[in-house]
């Protein structure tokens, strides 16, 4: 899982491996631990990315989890 740039301010590249085609589902929470974006992605079979857009989220440090039900991986977001 990788998230470039970090810090961003207004979206960043989320870069992923799958192993097989699947359903993945990204999350986005703050430090307390209020989601404050959820997207459901198809996956393919090897390298997968995507753009998360800031939107209307506020600056901060924030836990991009994504997961496929079985694995979960996490990265530590800042937005500036």
């Amino acid at each position: 899982l990788n998230v470039s740039p970090n810090p961003f301010s207004n979206n960043a590249k989320i870069i992923f491996t799958a192993d097989v085609a699947a359903k993945y589902t990204a999350r986005l929470v703050d430090v307390m631990g209020k989601e404050v974006y959820s997207e459901t992605l198809n996956a393919t079979s090897g390298s997968n990315e995507f753009f998360l857009n800031r939107n209307n989220i506020s600056t901060g440090v924030y836990f991009f989890t994504l997961t496929d039900g079985n694995a979960v991986s996490t990265k530590r977001i800042v937005i500036e």
